[in-house]
């Protein structure tokens, strides 16, 4: 189709794709006990980082808004001339582009129906191999890339972690645990990403596994409240471990005022990654 961006990648001489330095990274947002969060354009941290383990993620729905915001210049110049598809396309092969180059060996992600033609399409001139695709409502489906298929007892696992929730939109953490489990990514080497953390689900699950985690997220409201649920896990955790020392945090209540005051209107997107901000302030 017209329009499509350039998906041919960088290799090193063995075929894996070229890495940049880290060096141009921005000051995190929030770090702690080896779970990183970033603010800021998801497309220009993900050029920075090294290559991870996993990608764990729910990306914007709201294309648009998110085009308008991250101002990039090659999805914005072609805003007036495409129609829905053509965003949903140019939108998803730039994020999917610079995943591809952090080399993750399994990857998660929900996916809305509108996203769906374009995302696969691109996976399959990525060479991503998608191993599973569920249905989690009529509206979002739920996509595997990995490098074989889940099992059967792996498969009825995700399943009963899909059921967990009403909103299709919130991620809870205990879901998002589940699909860790059964592709083994846990444990103090992994690195899981969410380059659209939103309210850091991702990231308090990946924690919870004993994982590493990298988060990114554009909007200020969401970080906040990310930072606060790391900070309140992190303040139980020191109870609970009988750590002597606490580090400064916010209690459960203060967290869910915070989040009930900065709650989009019902109806709209809300869970983490999706462009919930945006479509609130339009």
């Amino acid at each position: 189709m017209a329009n499509q961006p350039s998906l041919v990648r960088e290799l090193t001489a063995d075929g894996r794709p070229v890495l940049p330095t880290a060096s141009s990274l921005p000051e995190p947002y929030w770090q702690r006990d080896g779970v990183t969060l970033y603010k800021g354009n998801a497309l220009e941290i993900m050029t920075a980082l090294p290559s991870v383990d996993m990608v764990l993620s729910d990306p914007p729905w709201n294309y648009d808004a998110y085009f308008e915001h991250a101002k990039d210049a090659e999805l914005v110049k072609h805003d007036d001339e495409m129609g829905w598809f053509g965003k949903a396309w140019l939108w998803d092969a730039a994020w999917m582009t610079k995943v591809d180059r952090l080399h993750p060996r399994a990857q998660w992600y929900f996916v809305g129906w509108h996203h769906l033609p374009a995302f696969l399409r691109i996976a399959a001139l990525l060479n991503w191999v998608v191993q599973e695709v569920w249905p989690c409502d009529r509206h979002e489906w739920l996509i595997y890339i990995g490098p074989e298929h889940l099992t059967a007892s792996n498969h009825t696992a995700v399943r009963n972690a899909l059921a967990l929730h009403g909103n299709p939109n919130r991620k809870p953490a205990e879901q998002l645990i589940a699909m860790l489990r059964v592709t083994e990514s846990s444990g103090a080497g992994t690195v899981v990403l969410d380059p659209f953390c939103g309210e850091g689900s991702t990231l308090e699950a990946a924690a919870r596994m004993g994982c590493r985690a990298i988060g990114i997220e554009a909007r200020e409201e969401n970080c906040a409240l990310a930072k606060a649920r790391l900070e309140l896990m992190s303040y139980w955790n020191a109870l609970l471990n009988g750590t002597e020392k606490v580090q400064q945090s916010v209690d459960l209540q203060e967290f869910q005022s915070a989040r009930a005051a900065t709650r989009p209107p019902k109806g709209v997107l809300d869970g983490p990654g999706t462009a919930a901000a945006f479509v609130a302030s339009e």
